[in-house]
C-alpha cells in the first residue's frame, strides 16, 4: 500500500492499494507515480487523493521509476529499462524500452541520460535524448551487485549492494570514470538519495 500522511501531525490522508508491491515512488507536480511491481506503473493524484488515477501493465517487474517532464522511467528487472509517454497522467502509454545486461532495479534522470542500476551490470547510461528511443551508451561493472542510483552536479552514486556506495563522474555520460568507493563490511547499500552535500544511503 501507499500511505499518504497529512504534513500537520503527520495523520492518514489516504491509502492505495497495491497490485502487487508498491516499491518505488517518484512525486511529478501534482502526481506521484509508482513501480507497482509485477502490476507495471500506477499514478496517484494527490490534490485529489486518488489512487488509480492512471496505470499501465508493463513487461518485466516494476523496481523504480523516474519523471523527468513528460516521461516516466520504469526500471523493469529483466525487461529493462521502459519509457512511458504520461503527458496525460491518466492516460500512461508505452514509448519504448532499451534492454540492459541483467536486472534493472533503479532509475535516475538527468536531462538526456537516464541512468541505471542493473544488478548484473553495474551502473549503465541510457540516451533517452529527444523522441524517446532509449540508446545505451556506456556500462560499468560494479564490484557488488548496483541496486539504486542517484544523480547530482554530474556525479552519479550507486548503492552496490556489498559494494558499499561507488561515485561516478558523468560529466561525459559516454564514458564515466569512478571517483571513488565506499564500503563497510557486512552492510549492504540497497538504496540512495542525494541532496546538497550529502548521500543517504
Amino acid at each position: 500500500d501507499v500511505v499518504v500522511l497529512n504534513e500537520v501531525g503527520l495523520s492518514l490522508a489516504a491509502t492505495c492499494a497495491a497490485g502487487d508491491r508498491i516499491l518505488d515512488v517518484a512525486v511529478e507536480g501534482d502526481f506521484a507515480y509508482l513501480a507497482d511491481g509485477t502490476a507495471g506503473l500506477k499514478v496517484f493524484q494527490i490534490s485529489t487523493l486518488t489512487c488509480g488515477y492512471g496505470e499501465l501493465s508493463t513487461t518485466g517487474k516494476a523496481f523504480g521509476v523516474a519523471v523527468d517532464g513528460d516521461y516516466a522511467y520504469l526500471a523493469a528487472g529483466a525487461a529493462g529499462l521502459h519509457v512511458i509517454d504520461v503527458t496525460d497522467p491518466s492516460n500512461p502509454v508505452f514509448a519504448d524500452s532499451c534492454d540492459t545486461p541483467g536486472r534493472a532495479y533503479a532509475v535516475a534522470v538527468d536531462g538526456a541520460v537516464a541512468y541505471v542500476a542493473d544488478e548484473a551490470g553495474g551502473f549503465i547510461a541510457v540516451d533517452v535524448e529527444g523522441e524517446p528511443t532509449p540508446t545505451l551508451v556506456s556500462q560499468v561493472e560494479t564490484a557488488g551487485n548496483a541496486e539504486g542510483v542517484g544523480v547530482l552536479d554530474e556525479i552519479a552514486y550507486v548503492a552496490d549492494g556489498s559494494g558499499g556506495v561507488v561515485a561516478f563522474d558523468v560529466s561525459d555520460p559516454n564514458d564515466p570514470g569512478q571517483l571513488w568507493a565506499c564500503s563497510e563490511a557486512g552492510v549492504q547499500a540497497m538504496d540512495i538519495a542525494v541532496s546538497g552535500d550529502y548521500a543517504y544511503v
